[in-house]
């Protein structure tokens, strides 16, 4: 059995699995590196919110100082502080301030207080008139940066006022937008965000807005620099990811906190992740960087199975294909023996028949001179002569006698000697005069030296054969001549009839034209009779107009379906791709000012896959379609007309489905026949040949037609084509 495609099938199968390995391989790191990413995506997003959440419970603490004890010192606040540790427990924020209420009118005496208590240079800034203020007493830290803030008026600019007014509608705490610290008085400035508690009379939040607004004391706030915050919380963690951090929902220059970490290219892997912070929304995009991808869990290994399969394939291939080619070489070996025995049984079998049916052959030995010496019983057959009237005489007596006279004979005798082998057909005389036709071969009889010493002359009569080629020969020639006569008649027919065709076609179009015109005549002039002379007829002469009228577009429509009936029967519908919403939507384009007119409901979906199909038979039939589901409908019902595609086994089915009156089952079957109609034209016009021509139409296309109605209800067309394959 020959094994030839196993090579081919062990590389085949070595190489899908190979394939198939490396992706699962490489899809299993991916995951794993993924979630390792999106585990310290959390983790750095839990710090985060933690870090802030600890933030604003200080805050808290800080706001009860000031609620309880309403005048606290410069020196107080910094002891609070201090036992706190901020700096050592809450690393990352810039500090814990208090920004007191100030009425319009009452800076003098806050100025005077703070001066007292050691801020000689203190003052409420920026300059300016305002209903109430709400500067910075207090700010600890007591560093560089954090002194240039004292006695700021956060309430005097928009976006910290916002936050402040916020914390203190809602009694919680409420961060700010992205602003610029006036601490940034040194080295590169950051972006920053302050988050603010506020801090009311007696402690307790009042329960109303207007009782909150009123009874604010101030606000316990921390700033923060963004970039000092982030790098404090993260850590060594932006080494995995680059992280941008935006004050809103949006990505902008405007909104955006905090950008670090390596390219602005998206990386490998990414997370977006919303937070709260203090009733505002961050959103922190993450990107992993190189050296986190670089350590991804894997690493080579998809590379090294790939490798390693498609070399183990290989060899597999190697060794294989040697094996098949072994075998194939003892298999032709094998049948190079059998065909040796076999052409050696052929051999031996011809020379048993060449004995057993040597009557049917004349052998003859000859000298070098042509004298017989020796004949066989087929001899006397063939030749008419006893094979003693044979022997001792010259075979030129066996020979016509005008091949005796150009001396035939001879010229065989001569090139046997020469060549060896002298084959001849030729007439033969019988004893008696009788001629024959005989085929037969001389050769040259040689001993061991190779010397010539006579000739053998075997000889067959093929007379029989001759004739029955002549005869086939001369039937041949009387076929050839009836095939070129049938083939100039059927030309000749075939073009008779293509003419008769074309002129039947010529004389309908000619036809239909000369039968249009007057129709149309009839048409217009009873129009006219109807609009400008009717007070001229009273209202049966109207009504009789009017008949006219309707019957001549009714023969007008008649006339035209049975033209388009013609078309499809005799033109040419070549089958090709077809997307079957195309044609639908040329036709709902035609129909729109019918569907329109009629308040109809169309509903289309033709997402199948296309068809092979023609696109002038397809617009047939679903107009027709589509034209009777809006016509045969209850009177006061609005149509609804469905037109959808469906895939199944390999056929595309179309279907245009209505709410109609439907139609009996036991009439569904005369609905396709030319001019049947159910129901009469006072009820719904029509010519009846609608849903004929599309029965034509399918079955032009090869395409399967069916119904399904129910009475009442609506009915069901549907057409299945042939799924387009390429």
């Amino acid at each position: 059995m020959r094994r030839s495609w196993l090579p081919l099938l062990t590389l085949g199968v070595g190489l899908a699995t190979t394939v198939l390995a490396t992706w699962f391989a490489a899809n299993y790191f991916e995951a794993k590196t993924r979630g390792d990413f999106n585990d310290a995506v959390g983790e750095a997003v839990e710090d985060v919110r933690g870090r802030l959440d600890a933030y604003v419970a200080l805050l808290r603490g800080c706001s009860g100082l000031f609620a309880v004890q309403r005048q606290v010192t410069a020196g107080e606040f910094r002891a609070f502080v201090e036992r706190l540790g901020v700096s050592a427990e809450y690393p990352g924020v810039q500090g814990i301030g208090y920004a007191a209420r100030v009425r319009a009118g009452d800076e003098e005496g806050l100025i005077a207080r703070m001066r007292v208590q050691g801020h000689s240079e203190f003052k409420v800034w920026p300059e300016g008139t305002r209903e109430e203020y709400f500067p910075i007493l207090f700010l600890q830290p007591n560093d560089r940066r954090n002194l240039a803030a004292i006695g700021f008026d956060m309430f005097s600019d928009a976006t910290r006022r916002a936050a402040m007014q916020a914390a203190r509608d809602s009694g919680t705490a409420a961060a700010s937008g992205r602003v610029t610290l006036v601490q940034e008085i040194e080295g590169p400035q950051q972006a920053g965000f302050l988050i603010y508690v506020p801090v009311y009379r007696e402690g307790d939040v009042p329960t109303t807005i207007a009782e909150r607004r009123a009874a604010v004391l101030g606000f316990a706030f921390s700033p923060f620099r963004a970039e000092d915050f982030f790098r404090e919380v993260l850590g060594a963690a932006p080494s995995m990811f680059r992280l941008r951090v935006f004050d809103s929902l949006g990505y902008g220059d405007s909104t955006l906190l905090y950008g670090q970490g390596g390219s602005e290219n998206g990386g490998r892997f990414e997370s977006a992740r919303k937070i709260n912070v203090a009733g505002r929304t961050w959103t922190l995009r993450f990107a992993s960087q190189p050296g986190f991808e670089a350590r991804a869990h894997g690493g080579r290994i998809p590379l090294l199975i790939f490798l390693a399969g498609i070399t183990v394939t290989l060899l597999l291939f190697y060794f294989t294909h040697g094996e098949a080619r072994a075998r194939q070489s003892a298999e032709q070996a094998i049948l190079r023996s059998k065909r040796s025995r076999e052409a050696l049984q052929e051999s031996e079998e011809r020379l048993r028949l060449v004995v057993d049916s040597a009557r049917d052959y004349a052998i003859l030995t000859l000298d070098t001179d042509g004298t017989i010496r020796s004949a066989n019983t087929g001899s006397e057959h063939l030749y008419g002569y006893a094979v003693d009237e044979l022997v001792g005489r010259n075979f030129d007596i066996l020979f016509a006698p005008e091949e005796r006279a150009s001396g035939v004979p001879q010229k065989s005798i001569a090139q046997s000697l020469e060549t060896g082998r002298a084959e001849h057909d030729r007439w033969l005389m019988k004893k008696g005069g009788e001629r024959r036709f005989v085929t037969g071969v001389m050769r040259a009889l040689r001993d061991e030296f190779g010397h010539v010493h006579g000739l053998i002359d075997v000889t067959r009569d093929i007379t029989r054969r001759r004739d029955a080629e002549d005869a086939a020969r001369r039937a041949n020639e009387q076929l050839a001549a009836h095939a070129t006569n049938l083939e100039r008649l059927v030309a000749e027919r075939t073009a008779h009839l293509e003419q008769s065709i074309a002129s039947l076609e010529g004389v309908l179009y000619h036809v239909a034209h000369d039968l249009r015109a007057p129709l149309r005549a009839m048409h217009g002039f009873t129009s006219i009779l109807l609009k400008e002379y009717a007070q001229h007829f009273d209202a049966t002469g109207q009504e009789y107009a009017r008949r006219v009228s309707e019957a001549a577009t009714r023969m007008d429509e008649l006339i035209g379906d049975l033209l388009e009936y013609g078309r499809l029967c005799h033109m040419a519908l070549p089958l090709a791709k077809v997307e079957v919403g195309e044609p639908v939507k040329r036709v709902l384009g035609t129909l729109h000012g019918e569907i329109h007119a009629k308040h109809a409901e169309v509903e289309v979906d033709t997402s199948a896959a296309p068809v092979l199909a023609n696109t002038t038979a397809l617009e047939a039939i679903v107009t027709n379609l589509v034209t009777n589901s809006l016509k045969f409908v209850a009177p006061g019902t609005t149509p609804k007309v469905q037109v959808c595609t469906e895939e199944h086994n390999g056929v595309v089915r179309l279907s245009v489905k209505d709410n109609g009156i439907g139609i009996d089952p036991k009439y569904q079957d005369r609905v396709f026949r030319v001019f049947e109609r159910l129901h009469g034209t006072e009820h719904y016009p029509g010519t009846g040949i609608g849903l004929a021509i599309v029965q034509k139409a399918a079955q032009r296309i090869h395409a399967k037609l069916g119904v399904q109605s129910i009475v009442g209800q609506g009915s069901t067309f549907w057409v299945e084509l042939p799924k387009y394959r390429g």
